[in-house]
């Protein structure tokens, strides 16, 4: 990307440079070239101390994919950014967090009622979930394990078969509207599918890889409310769920031959 160019996209968003363009600009001016919400997440997770960080996560907000407010729980939980960018008196980010999406809500529905009584229904779901998916998880992992140091030709089903018999477990979670299982089970598959028919150990690895991202944008659909132990317990599934696939990849990355 030429400065010039990078210049101009950071000036159609209002961001005007006085001098020289620094290098966490042009890393912003990049995000907004690709365009997407996560492009905006991942710079400011990249560059917390930005002065620019604090932008991206306004401009993010407008992106759209979910409540606003959502949005802002999400940067802190999937990126660790600092206090200062999601504290409550960092006015920007709770312009973002104010806004109501409309899209969103026109697709998935409103978010769920979370008065005392239905949040500590919904949080003991949540809660059976991720413990039967650390367990699961765990059965997973020593199924994979067995797996290493085996020829491709071997290794490959062993994998697959594994991750097969993974999102069978996640499918018989409890149900919870922001769970994982909807979105990882046909991503798990499709993954499964592809280390199975791969010839090549980068194809079984990038069939593994191609799952991930799947997994980790899924968090705009989570329907927490304001009810934030919610939230994180949905976004633990997500965490627990993208671990087994770094289990696979990291057993694939040991096969031997091709």
């Amino acid at each position: 990307m030429t400065p010039a160019w990078a210049v101009k996209l950071l000036a159609a968003c209002g961001i005007i440079l006085g001098g020289p363009i620094t290098s966490d600009a042009l890393a912003l001016a990049r995000a907004l070239d690709v365009g997407s919400r996560h492009a905006l997440l991942l710079f400011a997770q990249e560059h917390p101390s930005s002065s620019y960080a604090a932008k991206a996560l306004e401009l993010a907000g407008e992106r759209g994919g979910g409540p606003a407010s959502s949005l802002v729980r999400s940067a802190a939980l999937k990126f660790d950014l600092p206090e200062s960018l999601t504290g409550r008196g960092h006015d920007p980010i709770h312009k973002a967090a104010a806004r109501e999406d409309n899209g969103a809500r026109a697709l998935f529905g409103a978010p769920r009622n979370t008065t005392p009584r239905n949040a500590k229904a919904n949080q003991a779901v949540a809660r059976q979930a991720v413990a039967q998916i650390e367990r699961h998880l765990k059965l997973f992992q020593r199924e994979a394990d067995k797996c290493r140091g085996k020829p491709l030709s071997i290794a490959g089903d062993c994998v697959a078969n594994a991750l097969s018999k993974f999102a069978r477990a996640l499918e018989t979670v409890p149900h919870t509207p922001g769970g994982v299982a909807p979105i990882a089970v046909p991503a798990i598959r499709r993954a499964a599918s592809g280390v199975r028919s791969a010839r090549r150990v980068s194809q079984a690895r990038a069939a593994i890889a191609a799952a991930v991202p799947v997994i980790r944008k899924s968090v705009d659909l989570i329907m927490a409310g304001n009810d934030d132990i919610l939230y994180r317990l949905e976004i633990r599934q997500r965490s627990l769920t993208v671990q087994a696939l770094a289990k696979a990849d990291q057993v694939l990355a040991q096969v031997t031959g091709i």
